[in-house]
C-alpha cells in the first residue's frame, strides 16, 4: 500500500468495531459487520497463538471476556474455538477471516500486540497484508515493532502508540520522542486523549498526523477535537 498521510486527517475509526458489550462484542465479526454497514474505518488488535495462527483479540489473557486467567499466546486456534463470547455464538476470529470480510471496503487500523519477541508477529501479519488489496495502517506501543516495519515494510503506513506524558511510563512520551526522531520515524502518532493538550504531544503533531484514542461520547469529541487529526471512537458515529 502506498503511503497517503493526509488520509488520516478528519478520520473517525471504530474502536474494535461497532460493539455494545452485550450481544455484539468487541473485535468480533458482528462488530466489524456493523462498522461495514455504516462504512466506518475499523480498528482491531492482533495476537499470534502457540500454533502460529493470527487472531483478532485485544487482551493478553482471556480473563476479562471469558473468565479464563491464561495468556492467549498459550492457546492453539483449535483450543480457542472451544470458547464462545458470553451471550453469543461467536468465537475469537482469525485475522485472515476478518481480512476476507473487510475485503478493502474500509480502512483497517491494525494494532500489533507485543507479548512475544518482536518480529514474529510482524512478519506473519506482513505476509498476509502483502496480498491484501484494501487500505490499512499498522501501529504498536512497542517502538521496536514500529522500527521493524520501517526496516522490512517501509511502504506500509506505520504508527507509534503512546500514553501518559506525565508519568513517563515505559512506552510513554520519552521513548516515543526518542524513537520518533532517531529510529522509527512513524508516519503518525496515536495518543491517549487525556494527554492530547500537552505541548510536547502537540509538537509531535507538527511533524505527523495525531490520532486520539479512545473518544467515547459526543462531548468528549467536542472536548478534544482541536487537539487531534483523527479519532478512534466508541459509542458514537
Amino acid at each position: 500500500m502506498k503511503k497517503n498521510i493526509n488520509s488520516l486527517n478528519s478520520l473517525f475509526i471504530a474502536h474494535r468495531g461497532l460493539h455494545n458489550g452485550f450481544d455484539v462484542i468487541e473485535n468480533t465479526i458482528p462488530a466489524f459487520r456493523k462498522a461495514l454497514q455504516k462504512n466506518i474505518p475499523i480498528e482491531l488488535d492482533v495476537h499470534i497463538l502457540k500454533d502460529g495462527n493470527i487472531v483478532v483479540f485485544h487482551d493478553d489473557t482471556l480473563k476479562r471476556l471469558f473468565g479464563i486467567d491464561k495468556k492467549i499466546k498459550e492457546f492453539t486456534y483449535e483450543q480457542l474455538c472451544q470458547y464462545t463470547f458470553p451471550n453469543t455464538n461467536e468465537h475469537i476470529p482469525l485475522f485472515s477471516e476478518v481480512l476476507s470480510l473487510i475485503n478493502g471496503k474500509v480502512l483497517l487500523d491494525i494494532e500489533l500486540k507485543y507479548d512475544q519477541r518482536i518480529g514474529k508477529l510482524e512478519k506473519k501479519v506482513s505476509k498476509m497484508l502483502d496480498h491484501y488489496k484494501g487500505p490499512f495502517i499498522v501501529k504498536s506501543f512497542h517502538p521496536l515493532s514500529v522500527l521493524w516495519f520501517r526496516i522490512h515494510r517501509n511502504h506500509y503506513q506505520r504508527g507509534q502508540l503512546a500514553e501518559d506524558v506525565r508519568k513517563k511510563r515505559k512506552f510513554g512520551y520519552v521513548l516515543t520522542y526518542m524513537f520518533f526522531h532517531c529510529l522509527t520515524k512513524p508516519d503518525f502518532i496515536a495518543y491517549k486523549k487525556n494527554d492530547a493538550h500537552f505541548k510536547r504531544v502537540q509538537s509531535l503533531r507538527k511533524k505527523v498526523p495525531l490520532l486520539l484514542y479512545t473518544i467515547k461520547s459526543q462531548e468528549e469529541y467536542h472536548q478534544y477535537k482541536n487537539y487531534g487529526d483523527g479519532y478512534i471512537c466508541e459509542n458514537i458515529i
